[in-house]
């Protein structure tokens, strides 16, 4: 009977004091926000961290669901633009090129013409019309392009097109672009 007691009485005892022990007490709504803050921080950075991981490992259904879960919980994020450049990757490697040129294009509204991510999307998106066979384009759209990645894309549509003359002269004009050694040694004219 008296151990009872004692298992009663210790039970009661350690009732009343778990919720002293067992979280955390804010005092403010500030200490909140700024624990939480932390927190999705961290998610976000792991959300970004597995698309990468994703798309390395070309599970690209995969990748865009969890890329479309991070632009879906932080529509106005400054890492949006980043995260729809690999959404239109995986839906050129997926060959849907009407989806790829979409999110390419919504990168290049987003981002500074001078940025890396802008040129990137621009030199994937003409390499989708290229392999969608839009050589007129590419032709109308490159037109008065110095910049030597697109002359070579100019060239490629020429050649598509049979027009051996013009592809020619444009891949020589790429070339005297490029005046790296690189690249003069990968174009063979």
């Amino acid at each position: 009977y008296f151990f009872m007691r004692l298992l009663l009485y210790i039970g009661t005892v350690f009732v009343l004091l778990l919720p002293l022990f067992g979280q955390q007490r804010y005092n403010s709504v500030v200490e909140i926000k700024d624990e939480w803050t932390d927190y999705t921080s961290f998610q976000k950075d792991e959300m970004v961290s597995f698309c990468d991981f994703l798309f390395k490992e070309k599970y690209y259904e995969r990748c865009l669901l969890t890329s479309f879960q991070f632009l879906y919980r932080f529509p106005n994020d400054p890492l949006r633009p980043a995260l729809l450049y690999p959404i239109a990757r995986c839906y050129e490697e997926l060959e849907n090129y009407s989806l790829a040129h979409r999110y390419y294009q919504q990168v290049m509204k987003l981002e500074d013409e001078n940025s890396k991510t802008h040129r990137a999307s621009k030199y994937r998106d003409i390499y989708i019309d290229l392999l969608s066979g839009n050589s007129k384009k590419i032709i109308s759209t490159t037109r008065s392009s110095n910049d030597p990645y697109i002359l070579t894309f100019r060239g490629y549509a020429f050649l598509k097109q049979l027009q051996w003359g013009r592809a020619r002269t444009t891949f020589i004009l790429a070339k005297e672009k490029f005046n790296h050694p690189h690249y003069l040694s990968l174009i063979h004219i």
